[in-house]
């Protein structure tokens, strides 16, 4: 019984699903085991039905089915490579507006610079 499994972070306070099938690490599902239901080879593939509600804190990450994610508020849990897109978007911004800031200080020295034009020999 294959699953179409999407990986999410829990970006706000907390995330509760009601049921749906997860995948989850062995130390997730550990705590979790008595509203979990494995789903083929007794969660060795580390998917279970949701029995009972489960919660999931600020900043883990878990497997959801596709089904399950139709349900999923934006503002509890996104995708991990959304998440890790984002992050790299933000880094490269950061970085190019360092780079940009410096390379008008350069400029700025450069036209500072008499030799610069070549004035001065």
């Amino acid at each position: 019984m294959a699953q179409n499994i999407i990986i999410y972070t829990v970006v706000g306070r907390k995330l509760t699903l009601n049921n749906g099938i997860v995948k989850l690490r062995p130390e997730q599902a550990k705590t979790r085991l008595h509203n979990l239901e494995p789903v083929g080879g007794f969660g060795k593939n580390g998917q279970y039905k949701i029995k009972k509600p489960i919660e999931f804190k600020r900043g883990e990450e878990l497997g959801i089915d596709v089904d399950t994610v139709g349900r999923l508020s934006k503002q509890n849990a996104i995708p991990k490579e959304t998440m890790e897109n984002a992050v790299r978007d933000a880094v490269d911004k950061a970085a190019g507006a360092k780079k940009t800031k410096g390379m008008g200080v350069a400029k700025e020295l450069a036209d500072d610079d008499p030799t610069a034009d070549g004035a001065l020999s």
